[in-house]
């Protein structure tokens, strides 16, 4: 093995590295999405509208987006279109504590998670058969 093949070898599980542990924060952030139902049923409102924006700014575009950027072809395409709907979500969330109806934020948040796992199910094989324990 030359000396650029063994580089580019540990370059490629560098990134695989990366990529595994951004699907694993958005593994471990679907199930926080039970934040926002809290928050509305203790009246948090405006709580709920804060934690909206920062899952915006801190999950979607900086965890989620950049995951999707290392995908393709098709899978690419489905974390973008799942991108959007985290957004749609995210801002559904936000209108509702601006109105007020803490009632609905369940079923949105809900639906916040589904997507977060539906964008989890795009990670390639190759990582969960290199980075993850199986059934323990």
């Amino acid at each position: 093995m030359t000396n650029d093949e063994y580089q580019r070898i540990k370059r490629q599980e560098f990134k695989d590295e990366k990529l595994y542990g951004l699907f694993e924060s958005l593994r471990d952030r679907a199930g926080q999405t039970s934040e926002f139902d809290q928050l509305a049923a203790d009246g948090k409102l405006p709580e709920v509208s804060k934690l909206a924006l920062a899952w915006d700014s801190t999950i979607r575009k900086a965890v989620l987006d950049k995951a999707n950027e290392q995908l393709t072809g098709a899978d690419k395409e489905s974390g973008a279109r799942i991108s959007k709907l985290v957004l749609e979500d995210l801002k559904r969330l936000d209108k509702l504590a601006k109105a007020g109806s803490k009632d609905e934020v369940p079923a949105v948040s809900a639906a916040l998670r589904g997507h977060v796992l539906d964008f989890v199910n795009l990670e390639p094989q190759r990582l969960a058969d290199k980075f993850s324990l199986g059934d323990l």
